[in-house]
């Protein structure tokens, strides 16, 4: 393979509740967990491949998370070959497709790298490794491997044969063995965890999929086919989507295929799937402890405590525990046995189904928007726009809204009337006015929003001009 021609293929559309209640379905990991240099996971991959060796990124996700990747990479200053936009999550198999699919019509044939965007790894280490082998590679798949370092039940493993170089030919995989048998994998020679990185030929690798998976193939070309430009993204069909297989790359075609190879990756990585292999990854204080954003913690060791700057979290006389503190709940839990939180976030969804699955602050093309509070007939915001954005031209049968201005100057057409607002003035809109909130300045514009009326829902809204195509 030739190390020139490498493209890298970044999926960032994938959402969990391991990490709840931090990570949620409207915000998941790689948007929001920062590394030492204050970047996402999201981010700090993408700047991985930032070197001569590497072709633009092919980025592909969930439409839901578009304006979010959209934000990230301008905060970088990286401009992508393209962000693919899935209808609906599919898992690994159609998202691989679907990037091969583009990669093979816009450059008819290549090598890429597959990667996910919510690990955390050494970036200079990993770049390293790969282009030192990549001119040594002689197979068409090729996984990424490093050896493990505890015997994880979460992960699955990779058992190569002997080698004296760092490619490894692959003889079996084992996926998420029990404690006993992660245990003994650990200390075996030539065994590693898998970390879910795919260097392929691409033209090689749809070949491949075509034998294993010719029907969810069809579906993912023929949604690729009908795809439409859409503003920044290319937005697959949904129609033939849904007719793709929901299962992984690695179980439906990897797993399957003969004559693999592994690079052995010799640096830092961690999944950070589970705040027990969060607390691990990260710098810990001399009592052991692992503390991010507004906490004291008093007589504390072996802990992870995490808080919401708007929040004081005070810990004291405690071990080996998780305190997690959001907006909107406080989540506290062993550290130690904090391994798998799908049944907790499932028994939530019954009480409680919007703590259990988003954030307070929700991402929007023009700015963000979070929920203060809410009771009854009423709801507070806070807007955040950004320069030079506007909300769509909009009304409300259900509810009415004051808006005040706290920092920043608010543009605003209510009933096709002009209105400026300066800090500190206010406005109301009353239910069924069609009106628009804009940024015409440099500066981002802050506003406090609250909605009175019989139904708060975000579905409440009629548009009626959008830049957005929403």
């Amino acid at each position: 393979m030739k190390r020139t021609s490498i493209i890298p293929v970044l999926m960032c559309g994938g959402s969990g509740t391991r990490l709840w209640p931090t990570l949620r379905k409207n915000y998941p990991k790689q948007f929001i967990v920062k590394d030492k240099n204050n970047q996402t996971l999201f981010q700090s991959t993408v700047n991985q491949f930032k070197s001569k060796y590497f072709c633009k990124p092919v980025i592909i996700t969930n439409h839901d998370y578009r304006f979010i990747v959209s934000e990230q990479l301008k905060e970088i200053n990286v401009v992508p070959e393209v962000i693919i936009l899935e209808p609906s999550p599919k898992n690994t198999l159609a998202t691989s497709i679907a990037a091969c699919l583009y990669i093979q019509n816009k450059m008819k044939k290549g090598t890429a790298i597959i990667s996910p965007t919510d690990h955390q790894i050494d970036k200079n280490k990993f770049t390293n490794d790969l282009i030192n082998n990549i001119d040594l590679i002689k197979h068409d798949i090729n996984l990424v491997g490093i050896s493990p370092k505890s015997p994880n039940t979460s992960l699955g493993y990779i058992q190569c044969k002997t080698s004296n170089s760092s490619l490894y030919t692959i003889k079996k995989f084992i996926e998420k063995p029990n404690l006993k048998l992660a245990t003994k994998l650990m200390r075996t020679k030539n065994t590693f965890w898998n970390t879910g990185n795919f260097v392929v030929n691409v033209q090689k690798l749809l070949e491949i999929i075509q034998t294993l998976e010719p029907k969810t193939l069809e579906a993912v070309n023929r949604s690729f086919l009908s795809s439409i430009n859409d503003l920044d993204y290319l937005r697959l069909a949904e129609k033939d989507w849904n007719k793709s297989k929901n299962i992984s790359l690695d179980y439906s075609v990897i797993e399957k295929c003969n004559n693999l190879a592994m690079i052995n990756y010799s640096g830092n990585w961690f999944d950070l799937g589970t705040w027990k292999s969060f607390y691990q990854a990260n710098k810990k204080d001399k009592q052991k402890n692992v503390i991010f954003g507004n906490s004291i913690v008093s007589q504390t060791k072996n802990s992870l405590v995490i808080s919401d700057e708007h929040i004081k979290t005070v810990t004291h006389n405690l071990d080996d525990v998780a305190v997690i503190t959001e907006r909107d709940v406080v989540f506290v839990t062993k550290l130690s046995t904090s391994e798998s939180l799908a049944p907790l976030v499932q028994k939530i969804m019954l009480k409680s189904k919007d703590i259990a699955l988003n954030r307070t602050t929700v991402h929007k093309p023009w700015g963000s928007y979070t929920n203060i509070f809410s009771h009854g007939n009423y709801k507070i915001k806070l807007l955040i726009i950004n320069p030079f954005e506007e909300l769509s031209y909009q009304s409300h049968k259900y509810r009415s809204e004051h808006w005040v201005v706290v920092n920043g100057t608010a543009s605003i057409i209510l009933d096709d009337k002009k209105i400026e607002l300066k800090k500190n003035m206010s406005i109301f809109i009353p239910a069924k006015s069609k009106h628009q909130l804009m940024n015409n300045k440099k500066n981002r514009l802050e506003i406090i929003e609250v909605q009175i009326g019989s139904y708060l829902g975000e579905d409440d809204i009629v548009r009626y001009k959008d830049k957005y195509s929403r």
